[in-house]
């Protein structure tokens, strides 16, 4: 989504609008992506289009129209437009046509790690390209799912050249942020006898919260604003909202790598780091 990052969340909160469509901008320096060689997708995709699409952190998003990224489902929930837009239009004044939509978002979701992660999250390099195609279905088969299991999960981060370390270390991100209540609607009530269930309390506190018609509730609900490593602590306590989450748990390897962080910020954070650049 955009670049792979750990804090994914931040970045779908802050991404943009209409303003920056159809704009290709020079690279600062770097050599232009090859369109022939886009992210391997699962078999069961469809092929691509013949038009030449940047496939990656290329601002796809943002392009509005129907059957477009920002109409799918998964997307139905982002907000922050207005922010890009503020940001596209000072940058186009004082420097048009040099920075790319897709560098903005990366920025913006920057700033906000950097906020979030007391400064811990501060470098993105620069240089991406603006694409101009935009597919909704390309999000079902690029956005792991909430409800997806350990399987799933694992061969979609494969697919982008991810391990199963980076796979948890990205799914710190659920730490901040907001879900609506459908995305986690068949963990309610909790299944009985299953290892990976929502604990009990906080799944009735969900039950009672999203039956009085709540839209969102937060991801974290001990340090819902702060990206930290009580999502850890979460998953093991399985006092999270998807199943995606709470799956983490179900093999030994990638159960002892949320262990680990869940007892060590500072390799979390340099980890997050890391999977920014």
């Amino acid at each position: 989504m955009m670049a792979k990052l750990a804090v994914l969340a931040v970045l779908a909160s802050l991404l943009g609008s209409v303003s920056c469509e159809f704009s290709i901008y020079a690279g600062y320096g770097y050599p232009p992506p090859n369109p022939g060689q886009p992210y391997p997708l699962p078999p069961a995709c469809p092929p691509l289009s013949p038009a030449p699409s940047l496939k990656g952190c290329d601002a796809s998003v943002l392009l509005s129209g129907p059957e477009t990224e920002r109409t799918a489902f998964p997307n139905l929930s982002l907000r922050g437009f207005e922010v890009i837009d503020a940001a596209k239009a000072a940058l186009e004044k004082a420097c048009q046509g040099v920075v790319s939509c897709a560098d903005i978002v990366a920025f913006a979701g920057r700033d906000a790690s950097y906020s979030l992660s007391d400064g811990k999250i501060n470098y993105v390099p620069a240089g991406r390209y603006d694409g101009n195609v935009s597919r909704d279905f390309d999000t079902f088969f690029n956005l792991p799912p909430p409800f997806g299991d350990l399987n799933l999960t694992t061969a979609m981060f494969a697919a982008k050249g991810l391990n199963e370390n980076d796979m948890v270390v990205l799914s710190g991100a659920h730490s901040i942020g907001r879900s609506s209540c459908n995305s986690f609607s068949d963990r309610l009530p909790p299944a009985a006898n299953s290892s990976t269930a929502m604990e009990p309390i906080l799944a009735a506190d969900l039950t009672n919260t999203c039956s009085a018609g709540t839209v969102n509730v937060p991801q974290d609900f001990k340090t819902a604003d702060t990206l930290d490593i009580q999502y850890y602590k979460n998953v093991l306590s399985r006092d999270v909202l998807f199943n995606s989450d709470a799956s983490l748990t179900t093999s030994l390897l990638t159960n002892g790598w949320v262990d680990f962080y869940a007892g060590n910020r500072p390799s979390f954070l340099d980890e997050s780091t890391m999977d920014v650049r």
